[in-house]
């Protein structure tokens, strides 16, 4: 079927893939003992991630994962790998979530065991819910037991770093408890907003976020940061000390703090820029980023190179007018400057906006706009060509505007 030489593509087997990742896991500990990386176990008390990844290690690791999921499908065939994901996908997610809401990584100390007992009397809930979500904890690698019918767990790696690391449990929080409804919604929202439509919608009324957060147990928020700024536990309810109003603006600033952390965006300004050649520089932050650990992280060790937010200018606000009433320029370019403290142009007519003037005349044109009295001493426009009543004939602006020409009483 053509001169094209067809490329032959090899179908992966357990056996090609168990060679595959035995070659990957080799390779990737020969760069790791290279680099001087300590080697990560699910022991407690192992790193909680790589301090680095020289070289080519990160793909050798994006390679690793992909083979090791190729074998997960493989092992389970297509059909039953898909029951087993969609079977465990949101359980896990939720038992993932209770464990970082109620906090069970501090209830067992990093370097020991709690009894369940202890567990729920440090997280306020029944016994039985401990138990439950223990056990399903311990198949995804949170927490172990001693044995299995032990009424008592310690820290794995997994569960020790969340309780070693704030940003890590904040990150957890962010995505399974806010971004995670809105997202099982999604389809919902696909079919009453986007369906059978060219382009997606720009309302914002019309999104995921808005049709999990109308009301109900999620509440009633414009978007996600209407959301989390006044979301919170009222007072007196249980829960109050930790999750009052703003708790999810103080778990997002950890958020962003562990984000820059984890990316080394630090390194990104250090390294852009031969800062020592840059002389007397000032590094301004247009981010407007919530945590003041980022503000001081992102200091110049010079004392002339700081940090300092651009300060922000109310615009002053425009005065509208009445279309009617806008003015036009006369003939006469004396009477021009005794009345007109600019020139209008057609822009500005049609936005119905007009250039602020100095406080004194801007108080005396409101004064002769809004005067009731005034409005209602209405003169007559003499003009032969185009007869008619202005609201004030001493106002030559308006008797310009009804027929152009200067007007008399």
């Amino acid at each position: 079927m053509g001169s094209i030489p067809q490329q032959q593509h090899s179908i992966a087997t357990l056996n090609s893939l168990a060679d595959q990742i035995k070659d990957l896991a080799a390779k990737m500990t020969k760069d790791l003992e290279a680099a001087n990386l300590p080697p990560i176990t699910l022991e407690a008390d192992s790193p909680i991630k790589y301090a680095s990844l020289p070289g080519d290690l990160f793909m050798t690791r994006q390679l690793l994962e992909d083979a090791l999921k190729d074998m997960w499908i493989l092992s389970q065939g297509p059909s039953e790998s898909v029951f087993n994901y969609v079977h465990m996908a949101i359980p896990d997610a939720s038992c993932l979530n209770i464990l970082n809401q109620f906090d069970f990584w501090n209830a067992v100390p990093v370097d020991g065991e709690a009894s369940f007992e202890k567990i729920a009397e440090k997280v306020q809930l029944p016994l039985e819910v401990v138990s439950r979500v223990l056990d399903h904890a311990i198949t995804m690698r949170f927490f172990t037991k001693t044995s299995p019918t032990a009424t008592s767990v310690r820290h794995t790696s997994r569960s020790a770093a969340l309780a070693k690391d704030e940003g890590l449990i904040a990150l957890v929080q962010m995505v399974l408890d806010e971004t995670g409804p809105p997202m099982l919604v999604l389809p919902e929202a696909l079919r009453r907003y986007s369906q059978g439509k060219k382009e997606i919608t720009k309302n914002m009324k019309e999104t995921a976020f808005k049709l999990c957060h109308s009301g109900g147990v999620w509440g009633d928020f414009e978007n996600s940061w209407d959301f989390i700024e006044n979301d919170g536990v009222k007072e007196g309810e249980v829960g109050y000390e930790k999750k009052s109003k703003g708790w999810r603006q103080r778990n997002f600033v950890r958020f962003m703090a562990y984000i820059k952390d984890l990316f080394n965006t630090e390194d990104i300004v250090f390294n852009a820029v031969d800062w020592a050649g840059a002389g007397d520089v000032t590094v301004v932050d247009v981010s407007h980023s919530p945590t003041k650990s980022y503000q001081r992280s992102m200091l110049i060790s010079s004392p002339a190179r700081r940090l300092r937010r651009p300060r922000r200018r109310r615009p002053r606000p425009q005065i509208p007018q009445p279309l009617h009433h806008r003015p036009r320029p006369p003939r006469s370019r004396a009477r021009l400057r005794l009345l007109l403290p600019h020139r209008p142009t057609l822009p500005r007519l049609l936005q119905n906006t007009q250039p602020l003037r100095p406080a004194a005349r801007r108080r005396r044109h409101l004064h002769a706009e809004m005067d009731p009295a005034r409005l209602a001493r209405r003169r007559v426009c003499r003009h032969p060509a185009r007869p008619g009543s202005c609201l004030e004939a001493r106002c030559a602006s308006c008797v310009y505007r009804l027929c152009g020409q200067a007007g008399t009483e």
